[in-house]
């Protein structure tokens, strides 16, 4: 009966230009929503929506003269929209999966495109056949599209079995389509990648919770983890967060430090004052220098990473600095600040790393200048 209830929903005469361009409109949204969650510097195709009756494409990213896009058919967003208060996050779950191939450049990338596969037989062999048919990055691309709807405010986690169940019956699809998972595999996948999803998102999670706790270890090998299952903008930068807010407890303190702690407090992330009431021996064990550059140059390829990820991540770039100026690269610290667009540039977080950059690199009159713009004493 549920079933019947759905399919009226589908196919009756609900799909009024008004009604179509609002649910367009969602799905638009839900795309940009995730694509800021995705974070990635590369940018995002274009996301064609497909008319009724138009081509045979279920959903799909694929190119057009080189030219990338995402496609994603009307009959589709009206099968999301049947899931009624899970509409947004059944279209999450397949932009973001779609989101996923693109920018891990997977070649062979057509989760929901398995129309193809019923209209030639074909090009299904051939891809059942040769190397591109890859289970493997369906895998990944369905674990990604969970982490990073949850990461842009959809919740999916129960929903795999029914948008299946929808998408199967309203296409008319067979269960073992050739050159393409069963639809019990394709269940299992989901359910697969929604178990080691929700073990990503828990220890994600837990190690910022470390991080401001100052179990800096278990925070380390935490992302040092997640790095390998999910290398993302967020878990680079922490990583290399962790690392450096270690590393500081190991950095024996100056005068100016002990003189001026608020001046010389580095804009790690967020707060770090806790190194500034470590015991004044700590760090001056004979391994402690070693250990602190090694945490440091390590932090520095995070920060990088993260920002190669993302070019325009300005946080990424704030911390880079910090590393820099803390390896006694003051110059370089003060290049990357520079480099920053003009109004980061005059953020409170840009302006302290700067000062204490000039600072170092004998140009105490501009950080001085900047501490007293910032009302910064001591």
């Amino acid at each position: 009966m549920i079933k019947w209830v759905i399919f009226i929903a589908i196919f009756s005469p609900l799909n009024s230009k008004s009604q179509v361009a609002s649910r367009n409109k969602s799905a638009q949204e839900v795309y940009k929503n995730l694509i800021q969650a995705f974070a990635n510097g590369k940018g995002a195709p274009d996301l064609k929506i497909i008319p009724l009756n138009g081509r045979q494409v279920i959903a799909e990213y694929t190119t057009l003269n080189e030219i990338p896009f995402i496609q994603i058919d009307q009959k589709l967003i009206n099968i999301c929209f049947s899931l009624e208060k899970d509409s947004l996050n059944a279209l999450a779950f397949i932009l973001a999966h779609e989101l996923s191939h693109y920018y891990r450049d997977d070649n062979w990338c057509m989760d929901y495109a398995a129309l193809k596969f019923k209209i030639n037989p074909a090009f299904a062999k051939e891809i059942k056949n040769g190397e591109k048919f890859n289970k493997s990055k369906e895998i990944i691309a369905d674990k990604e599209g969970i982490i990073y709807a949850n990461i842009a405010g959809y919740k999916l986690f129960n929903i795999f079995n029914r948008l299946v169940d929808s998408v199967y019956s309203v296409y008319s699809l067979q269960s073992n389509l050739s050159g393409y998972p069963t639809k019990n595999e394709r269940k299992n996948i989901s359910l697969d990648a929604s178990v080691d999803a929700k073990k990503w998102l828990s220890t994600f999670n837990r190690s910022i919770q470390c991080i401001n706790e100052g179990n800096y270890k278990v925070a380390i090998d935490s992302l040092s983890y997640l790095s390998q299952k999910f290398p993302s903008r967020e878990v680079y930068n922490n990583l290399g967060v962790a690392k450096v807010r270690k590393a500081l407890l190991l950095k024996p303190k100056t005068y100016e430090e002990v003189n001026f702690p608020n001046r010389f407090l580095y804009p790690i992330e967020i707060e770090n004052k806790t190194r500034l009431s470590q015991d004044d021996t700590r760090g001056i064990d004979e391994k402690g220098p070693e250990v602190m550059t090694q945490l440091l140059r390590d932090a520095k390829k995070d920060f990088q990473e993260a920002i190669r990820i993302d070019p325009s991540f300005i946080n990424g770039h704030i911390n880079l600095a910090c590393v820099f100026d803390l390896l006694d690269n003051p110059f370089m610290a003060i290049g990357i600040i520079k480099q920053m667009p003009l109004y980061e540039q005059n953020s409170d977080t840009a302006k302290r790393i700067l000062a204490i950059s000039y600072y170092y690199n004998n140009e105490k009159e501009l950080a001085e200048k900047i501490w007293t713009e910032l009302k910064i004493l001591k």
